[in-house]
């Protein structure tokens, strides 16, 4: 089992059925326990040991420096990293934190229809990517030149990654920019970005066996 710290926060941004649509997409998932929290300070509890990634869906500006000390050296050790629509508006005092995702969002579409178009890159983590389409708010972006796009949509002749993945010294980084429109969380295009990120960024760390404590933990599932 890889077990999975997943901090997810918000009334708006995320919506409350968002993050419940998201706990019910990863419940779905084989070989995954989780730990669900709403507090980032928990990041203070990664270790590569305990956890093998950690989600963040939430959009929140303040962080303590011992909570993003941890969450840097979880990823610096090889632990891994998906992270979910604002959550690259996050902590933005902060340029570390943008070096771990890849890159930071600079202005926010209205909701509407756009195409997701797949493209190639070095990392093969999408098994058989697909053009979809989708309506959501979709998140332009700054990413950083290590940064890998695997999606992207055009708007108004701009290209704008939808999906990119990075890596941080030995960890693994997906970000995906969708998830403002809860139903998007039930889109199986959607479903699949989120899984196969997941798996990958999980696949950097084998299994610590003897670490058989952590179940699920419901004490917020949302």
């Amino acid at each position: 089992m890889k077990h999975v710290l997943v901090i997810s926060a918000g009334l708006i941004h995320p919506t409350i059925k968002a993050r419940l649509y998201l706990s019910s997409l990863l419940f779905e998932l084989p070989d995954y326990t989780y730990h669900f929290t709403t507090d980032v300070e928990d990041l203070c509890l990664l270790t590569p040991g305990r956890y093998s990634s950690v989600i963040l869906f939430l959009q929140q500006s303040r962080i303590s420096k011992s909570a993003l000390k941890s969450l840097e050296m979880f990823i610096t050790k090889g632990g891994g990293l998906l992270a979910l629509h604002h959550a690259s508006s996050c902590f933005e005092k902060h340029p570390v934190y943008r070096d771990i995702i890849g890159g930071r969002s600079i202005s926010k579409e209205a909701v509407k229809p756009f195409s997701v178009e797949p493209r190639s890159a070095r990392y093969q983590i999408f098994s058989s990517p697909k053009r979809f389409v989708i309506q959501d708010a979709q998140l332009i972006h700054e990413i950083n030149n290590e940064a890998e796009i695997h999606y992207e949509t055009n708007f108004t002749d701009i290209i704008s990654p939808v999906v990119w993945s990075n890596k941080y010294f030995l960890g693994k980084v997906v970000y995906c920019s969708l998830g403002h429109c809860a139903t998007v969380l039930k889109n199986i295009s959607v479903n699949r970005i989120i899984k196969e990120s997941l798996d990958w960024t999980c696949s950097q760390l084998p299994e610590k066996r003897e670490n058989s404590s952590i179940s699920n933990s419901l004490v917020n599932p949302v």
